[in-house]
């Protein structure tokens, strides 16, 4: 019975570790789980065939625009990095399934596959790099737009309350900055369910400067970004930061948020707004990685002045004026970053940030002329009266484009409603 015992136990230690030898198991860890999941996952997708088991799943559902419906509605998201699947990938079965830290949250990532079937280093490298290219180079012009905003962690509260509102922090041009789908959740990204990752975002127009009225400014900063987009492997070749700065001028409502709006939508670009009256030195690295992640894009401070006055920050933020000319030309590069600053007031913006390498070119805003405004009151009005009783008003070249805009919108709900 002792040898019966024993060799029954010898036989169990050599079938586990047999077993534990032709099961290769490998894992990501939580912090990289979500990206590395994702890109795992998309792969197999593309080249296997996958199954959700269904034992153990992750589901939200989140609201946002879905593009080919043309309209807002609910959609089905599932955690990637948190949900057990198989897939069949070359004809052999690869296991994924999700652990639990102590405290209950999501843990590692873990893939199981027999020994031989599968080159993980292969599969893993071919991942990375179609993730890479679908990221930086999507293949259809929808897939990247969206707008997303950075907040820092504090702000220091002994300085007063911060000038810089909600409606600045929240705001570009009339859109409320969004972050839909969410690019993460703090367990991996969720992933859409029965809709392309491409297919939800904000709408785009054919042309995105079709309901702009171009002026000379904005043409200025078009053919800038154009001309910025066409030469990155020029840049690159001559060991050039790839990289351009924006200074725009103006009063409010002459256009400069909707010329940033419009080039981003136009060269499928992620715009990042930055809420700089929030911020802290510390934040700076987080930002970096952020714009890393969405490069090529565009990210936007708006208001500087209500930030910054010279070097002083006058905000309740605690973000040195040293430290934010770093993020934009230091030792660590932003590539594929369109930088776009916006003031009211130019002449309270220090020298130091307005020089080339930081922010190459100042363009001023302004007021519509004689034509501009006709233009703009025949796209909206058609209605040749309406047009000239627009037109008519007393002193309109006071108005802002946002405010003879608001004039022409209010006059053509007047005549639809009169009808």
């Amino acid at each position: 019975m002792l040898l019966l015992g024993l060799l029954y136990k010898l036989v169990g230690f050599l079938a586990h570790h047999a077993l534990d030898w032709l099961i290769v198991k490998h894992n990501t860890s939580p912090g990289s789980a979500g990206e590395a999941a994702v890109a795992v996952e998309r792969y197999l997708a593309r080249h296997g065939r996958v199954r959700h088991t269904g034992s153990y799943m992750v589901w939200k559902l989140i609201r946002g625009w879905v593009r080919s419906q043309g309209r807002q509605q609910w959609v089905m998201h599932r955690a990637a990095s948190m949900s057990d699947l198989v897939c069949w990938y070359r004809g052999a079965p690869i296991v994924r399934y999700t652990t639990l830290s102590q405290r209950g949250n999501h843990g590692a990532t873990c893939y199981r596959y027999i020994r031989g079937t599968v080159d993980w280093d292969r599969l893993v490298l071919a991942a990375v790099a179609e993730y890479n290219a679908t990221q930086a180079d999507p293949g259809d012009r929808a897939a990247r737009y969206r707008v997303y905003r950075f907040t820092g962690t504090g702000t220091d509260m002994t300085k007063g309350d911060s000038p810089v509102t909600r409606e600045q922090k929240l705001r570009i041009g009339d859109t409320i900055a969004t972050d839909f789908p969410p690019s993460s959740s703090p367990d991996g990204e969720w992933v859409p369910v029965g809709v392309e990752p491409s297919d939800i975002g904000p709408p785009l127009p054919e042309d995105p400067f079709s309901h702009l009225r171009v002026t000379g400014p904005m043409e200025d900063v078009r053919s800038a970004v154009d001309f910025f987009m066409r030469h990155r492997d020029w840049h690159r070749e001559r060991e050039m930061p790839w990289r351009y700065g924006f200074l725009l001028k103006g009063p409010p409502g002459t256009g400069k948020t909707s010329v940033i709006r419009a080039v981003s939508q136009q060269h499928d670009l992620p715009i990042l707004m930055v809420d700089l009256g929030s911020m802290r030195n510390a934040d700076l690295e987080g930002l970096r990685e952020r714009l890393a992640e969405l490069s090529p894009c565009s990210m936007v401070m708006e208001d500087f002045d209500a930030v910054f006055r010279g070097r002083e920050n006058i905000s309740a933020g605690s973000l040195t004026f040293n430290e934010l000319l770093n993020l934009l030309a230091g030792v660590e590069e932003l590539d594929g970053v369109l930088t776009f600053v916006t003031t009211n007031l130019a002449e309270t913006i220090d020298e130091a940030l307005t020089r080339d390498g930081r922010l190459d070119l100042h363009v001023t805003f302004g007021n519509l002329d004689a034509d501009g405004r006709r233009q703009v009151a025949e796209r909206i009005l058609r209605d040749p009266e309406g047009v000239e009783s627009v037109l008519a008003l007393p002193g309109l070249d006071d108005y802002s484009p946002a405010k003879f805009k608001g004039v022409c919108c209010r006059r053509a709900r007047e005549l639809l409603w009169g009808r």
